[in-house]
């Protein structure tokens, strides 16, 4: 690899973690709304503590390390009610550009925190794009899309 190869991949490896850290504050700001569109009422979005301390009963559960690892470093995870006040979540997973990766840890989290808690856990994902890939996923998999408008993202 040449010089202006590896400086080309360091390149888009940074721009990269700037698309990442642009698409997130937005996500995370607009939590309820991602709830509201999902039919439920948004709560609180879990700590970083609260995360972990579900996970304390992982291993009792049948989780591998790495499967809580990944949990615990889920990117939002939304507490909220149904319109029978029971307790749900929504497991969300944020990427300015949403692809199959995404949608399977959506759902993977959503797994873990029924299989934790025995609620109602909803995978969601959230983005400005989607892959054609994650796009036709998107329409037949039970997950719902937060497509974040263009508008929020653009500086003031």
């Amino acid at each position: 690899m040449t010089t202006r190869d590896t400086e080309l991949t360091e390149l888009k490896n940074d721009l990269w973690v700037l698309k990442q850290w642009a698409i997130f504050a937005p996500t995370e700001r607009r939590y309820g709304l991602i709830a509201l569109e999902m039919g439920l009422e948004p709560e609180a979005l879990l700590t970083p503590i609260e995360i972990a301390r579900l996970c304390a009963t992982g291993a009792d559960h049948g989780l591998d390390q790495p499967a809580i690892q990944s949990f615990i470093d889920s990117d939002l995870i939304i507490r909220a009610r149904a319109s029978d006040r029971r307790l749900n979540y929504i497991a969300v997973e944020v990427s300015y550009t949403v692809g199959h990766s995404d949608i399977d840890r959506a759902i993977a989290h959503a797994e873990i925190i029924t299989l934790l808690t025995g609620a109602p856990a909803f995978a969601a994902v959230s983005g400005a794009q989607a892959t054609p890939v994650a796009i036709a996923r998107l329409h037949s998999d039970s997950i719902h899309w937060h497509q974040l408008p263009r508008k929020i993202l653009e500086p003031r």
